[in-house]
């Protein structure tokens, strides 16, 4: 085989080898599912899958369904804010995750620095009982009774079924 021919033959395998690792590049920069990350580690932590409903509900409400500013810049599952963490320069200065795993089991994620700490059940019954254990804990500062009702909305939407 010549040289021309044989330079010829290299540069398709070129091309498909910079597609093939742009494509491998872009699934590995995709971001996970929110919810299936939060049952994955929750569950691994020992809580029970109606409670691990309810508080990806508290993330669905506190983050827009995972489709605000907040969320997409700091990987906040739950808008924590914790006192001397890298946090955003805006809105209530939630702190900054590397990725929405360390937003629930990273030091400053919501298992290290909430459930346990003060003492959250691994089960609770209702979001009722979530939402009145996380007002008394001081997770929130709005009315509990409105907080329990948009809750309750977005946890149907999340579960139409339950």
């Amino acid at each position: 085989m010549s040289q021309t021919a044989r330079k010829l033959y290299l540069i398709p395998l070129a091309i498909f080898g910079i597609i093939g690792l742009a494509v491998l590049l872009l699934f590995g920069q995709a971001k996970k599912n929110p919810q299936s990350v939060i049952k994955e580690l929750l569950w691994e932590l020992g809580i029970s899958e109606p409670t691990i409903k309810f508080w990806t509900a508290v993330s669905a409400l506190e983050t827009d369904f995972w489709k605000s500013r907040v969320f997409k810049d700091s990987n906040n599952l739950f808008c924590i804010i914790v006192p001397g963490s890298k946090r955003l320069q805006y809105g209530e200065g939630q702190t900054i995750f590397a990725n929405i795993e360390d937003s629930i089991i990273g030091p400053e994620g919501l298992y290290k620095r909430v459930l346990k700490p003060f003492k959250y059940p691994a089960h609770v019954q209702s979001l009722d009982e979530l939402v009145s254990a996380m007002k008394q804990r001081g997770y929130f500062t709005s009315d509990a009774k409105a907080y329990l009702q948009r809750l309750k909305q977005v946890y149907t939407q999340l579960y139409p079924n339950d």
